[in-house]
């Protein structure tokens, strides 16, 4: 049986994937999560570098406004994300 070709990402890198998958920019994100202009940008930003993580409230607030589970983001390979919001379509 050949390797499993199954790719290894970080909540920091599903959070940037379906931000720009979505069209939004950093700025926007942080807007929809209801965070002041002036700190919206940099915590996203720091999310996707994974610098921080969001606190369980923030965490949900980013699924909601990205409009995916919030086991989405914290899957470890991209077929589990797959398998995840295949199951939330149901």
């Amino acid at each position: 049986m050949p390797p499993s070709r199954i790719r290894q990402l970080s909540f920091a890198e599903h959070l940037r994937a379906i931000r720009q998958a979505k069209g939004l920019t950093q700025a926007e994100l942080g807007r929809l999560m209801d965070l002041p202009d002036d700190v919206g940008q940099t915590r996203i930003s720091r999310y996707e570098q994974g610098k921080h993580f969001p606190d369980p409230p923030a965490a949900e607030k980013l699924a909601k406004a990205l409009g995916v589970p919030l086991a989405y983001l914290w899957a470890s390979d991209d077929r589990q994300a797959e398998i995840i919001l295949g199951f939330a379509q149901l």
